[in-house]
């Protein structure tokens, strides 16, 4: 048996922001982003927007590590689940089939 790639899934978190909005978010709680230069730098990196995994009306600025890695890996599971269910829909397979 040869392995092959049958399929490819992808995903992003649900949650989708300008980049505008996102600075915004980061002038607001963040001194150094309250700088001409940076927001001109920011909003001229040709980003439209980013997937991220947080919701800016409850960001909390200070997160602690333990914090910032629970987020990560909560939504690394949720985005990472529905690119493998998208992958084996695409490919018309079951998990047994893998």
């Amino acid at each position: 048996m040869h392995p092959k790639i049958l399929a490819i899934g992808t995903a992003n978190p649900k949650q989708r922001y300008s980049q505008e909005e996102i600075y915004a978010v980061a002038a607001q709680h963040y001194e150094m982003y309250r700088n001409p230069r940076i927001h001109d730098i920011f909003m001229n990196s040709d980003i439209e927007y980013r997937h991220l995994y947080l919701d800016k009306e409850t960001f909390e600025p200070f997160e602690s590590a333990d914090e910032l890695h629970a987020r990560f890996e909560k939504g690394a599971v949720e985005v990472g689940s529905e690119a493998i269910e998208k992958c084996i829909r695409t490919a018309g397979i079951s998990l047994e089939d893998i």
